[in-house]
């Protein structure tokens, strides 16, 4: 995605991908495993506003761009029933190199009825 007009736009280019592969163990066509990659840049506006306000106050972070790595499994318990964990590394968290990298382990649990 991208949006451009950095005036307007606190993050002007995105980009997300990410592939899916079902039947990953044989013995679980249903299954599926998954990875994917987001990426944003902040605006270059936002970061010139940032560096100035971050001259006067040093707890001030200047946003420069944020990345998430996921891995995901999707496991077919029974008709209806998936339960998907899932792990994500976030590289920059909100666009600030002050905040350290993060690991996010998660869980979804989805039922159809």
């Amino acid at each position: 995605m991208c949006a451009p007009d950095q005036r307007f736009n606190e993050l002007p280019y995105f980009f997300d991908a990410g592939l899916v592969a079902y039947g990953f163990l044989p013995s679980r066509p249903r299954d599926f495993a998954g990875f994917g990659v987001a990426y944003g840049s902040y605006s270059a506006d936002l970061r010139r506003a940032e560096e100035v306000q971050a001259l006067t106050d040093s707890t001030i972070g200047v946003q420069n761009w944020e990345m998430t790595l996921e891995m995901t499994y999707g496991c077919n318990v029974r008709p209806g029933l998936l339960v998907q964990p899932r792990l994500q590394y976030l590289v920059n968290p909100g666009g600030n190199k002050a905040v350290p990298n993060a690991l996010a382990i998660g869980l979804n649990v989805i039922f159809n009825f």
